[in-house]
């Protein structure tokens, strides 16, 4: 093939054009399948077969200028490309839209006239956010909006289809409205009359004066008629102006907007409103009758009409002059209105995300009242609204600041909180957040005698959430939130791993402690056959390389074990944590250490190195892997505990405490049954003990507390295994104490050691159940966790029972319950012993 064809299909040369020439006359030429993005260009490019030269560039509508061109194409480029994750297209939208108000009307318009729907609707999202939360004065500002509505089209009657007393009483305030300012019109039209120069000639003016009334009375008979004709024609052009006013001010004002501004978007109503109206659209279109007085109800007791005439008054004055915009908000909330439907997590909790001035800030936790409307699941639904504070700050009255639609930013005071929901709903708020007086939160609850009939939802936000925004809104910056109650997902796969990887590390601890014992039984029994008894009794007492507790160490390590819970309860802080995360490491560096060098032995080519020791001073003989992988281990937990905090670092964490609780499995050893049965009964009444009974006497759950790290600054001591909630839109660890692993795991490495030294199989031995009790166990302590809306629960509360009452019923079934309980070790002949008969008949 020559280089002439092989430039003849590069791709690059492959690329087809379209030329677009804008309203200035400039053409450019563009990537077709870039210009193809716009359905507009499509249109010509398919239909008219445009655009395939200069001369025959297609023609872009008016609002097309090069610089929207520009930035339309730039949106096309990225668009178009196939692959590109949700993601990604989040983020370029984000960017793309950081622009100014009248650039970002411009090219909403411009893609308007492109028929680019996605673009239009991105830009009129942003334009959305613009404009929520502001009053209709701060829009005309924004937008450069003219107030053209008179006092009579402020004052139009509302329809009344639904026959709803207050808006009854409502369209009877107007219509006195309206006589004033008739009435006020006529004074002027007297004051007018009376300044206006008499224009009869002088001989009409002689007529009068000697008395001649014939004419006169013609002439003002004549002036009459034409002055009632002219008044009724004023009047018919005046309602005629008023019903075409009614029929065309609304699209004029949205043009306006879309013109002058670029924006469709209305005013949304806010949340909580419970005005029942008809739909503005409705009233546009109904028969144009002229209001009249006598149509309203007067059959009403004085006392309720008394009643509602003080809510319209008051109602009304909460409209102040914003009639046009304020009516069309509540217009539109008179469709039909359907059952809201939402949802609130199992534990209460709501996400308050918050805007400084457009610009996206904190997200504050809060809690949901239990009265009042609940909050949507989903952020995209939650609607963005501005925050106000409360004046008085405290909401226990009245707020005297009138609201339209904010949320409304409270202290905790000394009222109760459905008295300040109430204060804040009748002011006209959307939400009420209350500020506690603390940073700890709890479920806020009515009275029994409260009055619940509360439409606004209530969220309590933490004191250092509330003061932060405080002080935002005192610096007069524009704050708006948002609230959204995800809900928590009913098992997240955090708790599957976590579940795997203590049962994982249970497992591979009982297998090595089980095959070292064998190895022990194995030398023993070369050594039963051939060594004297002297030389067995020092043989055997030197060669115990593992520490096996007996009863009374059971029942003091529980005691030890409480009495440092309560010093890490009491001490409690930064430096505090800091300490164990020292002994941690020291710990983890020894686990690993051990686990490693167990683990590279098995290979050939490190058993020469560690079989081969060398002295060290205060360590004594170490062997040559020892010394090899030591430094590795004392860099991997320096490393963990510099970078503890960032996203990650739980994975360094877990392989430390693994190793560290393999280790100790390996070397601590139960005996026998009885003393197994000791350790987990104490470490069971000590469970439910710091768990729930520690409430009565410290007012909260120690063992929580102090698992949780509060008071420190920190996620928690690092003695747990933990693993971060994926699919929890709350975040968070799924969290396990190592002590739920050690002392349970206990007792399931002595089941696999009996078994193998008693040569029992899987089926036949007790390890397997064990081993399932164990997994069984914990898996219910995951359910219960679920079920108690999350609070912390005591593992060997369900662990204890499943794996001791496994263990105890199996073995009196099968007859081995003495030997389990006493000796802990099967009988085993000894060769030493067999071997003195024969030698005496010899």
């Amino acid at each position: 093939m020559s280089e002439v064809d092989m430039a003849v299909i590069k791709p690059e040369m492959m690329k087809s054009y379209i030329w677009l020439q804008t309203a200035d006359s400039s053409i450019q030429q563009v990537e077709q399948e870039v210009a193809m993005f716009c359905p507009m260009i499509c249109h010509e490019v398919i239909q008219k077969g445009m655009g395939s030269s200069k001369n025959y560039a297609i023609s872009l509508p008016q609002r097309v200028n090069p610089a929207m061109l520009s930035l339309i194409l730039d949106y096309c480029r990225f668009h178009q490309v196939p692959g590109r994750s949700n993601k990604e297209h989040k983020s370029f939208d984000e960017k793309f839209i950081q622009m100014n108000t009248k650039r970002l009307c411009d090219l909403t318009s411009a893609a308007d006239s492109l028929q680019l729907k996605p673009l239009v609707d991105l830009t009129s999202r942003a334009l959305a956010r613009i404009i929520e939360g502001k009053t209709p004065e701060e829009i005309r500002e924004i937008f450069h909006l003219p107030d053209d509505l008179t006092e009579e089209e402020k004052l139009e009657p509302l329809k009344n289809t639904i026959d709803d007393p207050r808006i009854r009483l409502l369209n009877r305030l107007y219509a006195k409205k309206r006589k004033e300012l008739k009435e006020r019109e006529k004074l002027k039209n007297v004051e007018v009359e009376e300044e206006h120069v008499d224009d009869r000639s002088v001989d009409d003016l002689l007529s009068f004066i000697n008395g001649d009334n014939g004419d006169s009375k013609g002439i003002k008979t004549s002036r009459s008629k034409k002055k009632n004709r002219r008044r009724k024609d004023q009047q018919k052009s005046t309602f005629a102006d008023e019903t075409t006013g009614n029929h065309n001010k609304e699209p004029n004002g949205l043009n306006s907007v879309c013109c002058n501004a670029k924006v469709g978007q209305k005013l949304r109503p806010s949340i909580g409103a419970t005005s029942n109206l008809q739909n503005a659209e409705d009233y546009i279109s109904s028969n144009k009758k002229v209001f009249d007085d006598a149509d309203i109800d007067d059959e009403i007791d004085p006392a309720l009409k008394e009643k509602l005439d003080r809510e319209v008054e008051d109602f009304a004055r909460r409209l102040n002059s914003d009639w046009p915009e304020r009516m069309l908000e509540i217009l539109s909330l008179g469709q039909e209105r359907k059952p809201v439907h939402f949802s609130l997590n199992d534990n209460g909790s709501v996400k308050v995300p918050t805007w400084i001035n457009s610009l996206e800030d904190n997200e504050y936790v809060g809690v949901g009242a239990r009265f009042g409307l609940t909050l949507e699941s989903k952020e995209k639904h939650a609607s963005h609204t501005r925050l106000a504070l409360a004046d008085p700050p405290d909401c226990c009255s009245k707020p005297r600041n009138q609201l339209t639609g904010e949320v409304i930013l409270v202290h905790r005071g000394n009222c109760s909180f459905t008295r300040k929901a109430n204060a804040a709903e009748e002011a006209g708020a959307s939400a009420i957040l209350i500020i506690n007086n603390q940073k700890e939160l709890f479920k806020m609850v009515c009275e029994s005698n409260a009055d619940v009939d509360i439409k606004i939802p209530a969220v309590m936000l933490p004191q250092d959430a509330g003061s932060n925004l405080e002080k935002y809104i005192n610096n007069n910056a524009m704050v708006s939130v948002a609230l959204y109650s995800p809900k928590r997902p009913a098992v997240d796969i955090a708790e599957v791993f976590l579940w795997l990887m203590a049962v994982g590390t249970i497992l591979c601890a009982s297998y090595w402690s089980a095959w070292t014992a064998r190895e022990v039984a194995i030398e023993q029994d070369k050594l039963l056959k051939d060594a004297s008894e002297e030389f067995l009794q020092e043989g055997v007492a030197g060669s115990s390389g593992f520490v096996d507790i007996n009863t009374m160490s059971a029942i003091l390590f529980v005691v030890i074990a409480s009495c440092f819970l309560v010093m890490l309860y009491k001490l409690m802080s930064f430096w505090f944590v800091e300490v164990l995360v020292v002994l941690f490491c020291i710990g983890g560096v020894e686990g690993l250490q051990t686990c490693l060098v167990a683990l590279l032995s098995c290979f050939r080519c490190f058993q020469r190195f560690a079989e081969s020791f060398i002295k060290v001073p205060f360590f004594g003989a170490v062997s040559h892997l020892t010394l090899a992988v030591c430094p590795f281990c004392i860099a991997f937990a320096v490393i963990w505990a510099v970078y503890r905090r960032i996203s990650f670092a739980w994975i360094g964490q877990d392989i430390l405490g693994i190793a560290l609780i393999i280790t100790v499995l390996q070397i601590v050893r139960v005996p026998n049954l009885k003393v197994g049965t000791v350790l987990l009964g104490c470490a069971f009444l000590y469970d439910i003990f710091w768990v729930f009974v520690s409430k009565l006497w410290f007012h909260e759950s120690v063992m929580i507390v102090v698992a949780r790290g509060d008071k420190s600054g920190e996620d928690g001591i690092p003695m747990l295994l933990k693993i971060p909630r994926l699919y929890d839109p709350w975040g968070g660890y799924s969290v396990i104490g190592f002590g739920d692993i050690i002392l349970p795991g206990l007792l399931v490495a002595f089941s696999l050691r009996y078994d193998w030294l008693a040569k029992k199989n899987l089926r036949a031995g007790y390890f397997a159940w064990a081993m399932t009790a164990y997994g069984l166990g914990l898996l219910v302590t995951y359910v219960a966790l679920n079920m108690m809306d999350g609070h912390g629960q005591p593992a060997l509360l369900y662990i204890v029972p499943f794996t001791l009452g496994t263990f105890i019923t199996l073995g009196k079934k099968r007859g081995d319950l003495k030997t389990l309980w006493t000796s802990g070790e099967p009988e085993r002949p000894c060769p030493h012993v067999q071997l003195q008969p024969l030698q005496q008949k010899e």
